[in-house]
């Protein structure tokens, strides 16, 4: 037991060693983070984990299977403790919705878009066949009738 509690207590003060204290009290812990979550990577017992599940788990024990470790203070590289709570993806969902941190874009912002938001208004307005609006703009018929029904590309 005591050189599971030393290994324990190395683990925490090795993932303290790699944290910088912010001016907003966050702990942020360094290293590489994924980059489609932001979320920081740390090993553990063989496996990369999360850092900030780790931090909790070195402090608080083992995570519920159908539960996660959300953020109060909505700064995915924080490590601290008292910045962090067991949560369920519903209860992480309902507190990211309140605090507007999901930014979807939109027409022409979204980086995926084929279509300017003037050419959205051109098909809107143009009277040919789904299938040649389609071919004069380079999208397929379906995103043609979807704008025309208005489902996208809202005016």
């Amino acid at each position: 037991m005591k050189d599971l509690d030393r290994y324990l207590a190395r683990r925490r003060a090795s993932l303290r060693a790699r944290a910088i204290l912010t001016d907003g009290g966050c702990l942020e812990v360094g290293g590489y983070a994924d980059p489609l979550t932001g979320y920081v990577y740390a090993k553990f017992r063989g496996k990369t984990v999360y850092a900030h599940r780790l931090a909790w788990e070195l402090e608080n024990g083992e995570i519920p299977a159908d539960m996660q470790i959300n953020h109060h203070c909505d700064n995915k590289r924080c490590i601290r403790v008292s910045h962090l709570y067991l949560g369920t993806h519903q209860e992480n969902m309902d507190d990211g919705k309140e605090r507007n941190r999901f930014k979807r874009m939109f027409g022409e912002r979204n980086g995926q878009a084929k279509l300017t938001d003037q050419q959205a208004a051109e098909v809107r307005a143009d009277g040919r066949s789904q299938r040649v609006v389609a071919e004069s703009h380079g999208v397929s018929r379906s995103a043609v009738q979807l704008i025309k029904a208005g489902k996208r590309r809202k005016a």
